[in-house]
């Protein structure tokens, strides 16, 4: 049988953080399909990650619902779910550990091609590439051996590298000069009919 496309619903959705007075969201809806991209935008503390980290499964609502293909996310399906999305942060996090862990931490036996063709995917294969080592050159704390917009490069690569059903960025491409981040946006914009994006 042929599995049913991903479909994330969020159900007139309110957040209130814990000890909050003040609920983030209110009554919001959104509904993400198999070959959708939706942008979230607003001013900062509008509610934008929130709204990510209830997608996600990060958080739980206040009120109302979410749902995947139709059924609630409840505490019986998060696990499953978040081990199917990928989130990119802002600030991108790093170890000080080789390029290749960097980009498949949990595999435990990594593909050298996956690996480059996530890197292409990301716009980071020519960085690692003039690397002494390749794969193999430890980043440093912190990924302290790169530039910022290089961090978020890798960060991006290991997200594709997941192949997740849905792809969060939250403003993942902010360090990056505006040729490199046209040149990202253009390839996840081939990517979303495999990849729904959340930005």
């Amino acid at each position: 049988m042929e599995e049913k496309d991903p479909l994330i619903s969020l159900n007139n959705i309110s957040y209130a953080y814990p000890g909050g007075e003040t609920e983030v969201l209110r009554d919001a809806s959104i509904e993400l399909s198999a070959g959708s991209a939706i942008g979230l935008v607003g001013l900062s503390g509008a509610g934008k990650t929130t709204l990510l980290d209830l997608m996600s499964g990060l958080l739980e609502p206040t009120g109302g619902r979410v749902c995947i293909d139709g059924d609630p996310l409840n505490d019986r399906r998060r696990k499953a779910w978040r081990q199917t999305v990928a989130y990119v942060l802002q600030d991108a996090q790093l170890v000080n550990d080789n390029v290749r862990y960097n980009v498949a931490p949990f595999d435990d036996e990594p593909q050298d091609a996956e690996i480059w063709a996530a890197l292409e995917l990301a716009g980071a294969g020519d960085i690692v590439r003039a690397l002494p080592d390749e794969l193999e050159t430890v980043l440093g704390e912190r990924g302290s051996r790169l530039s910022r917009g290089q961090r978020q490069r890798i960060s991006l690569a290991r997200a594709l590298y997941l192949k997740p059903k849905i792809l969060f960025l939250d403003e993942a491409t902010s360090a990056l000069n505006p040729a490199d981040e046209a040149a990202i946006v253009e390839t996840l914009r081939g990517l979303r009919q495999q990849t729904p994006i959340v930005v």
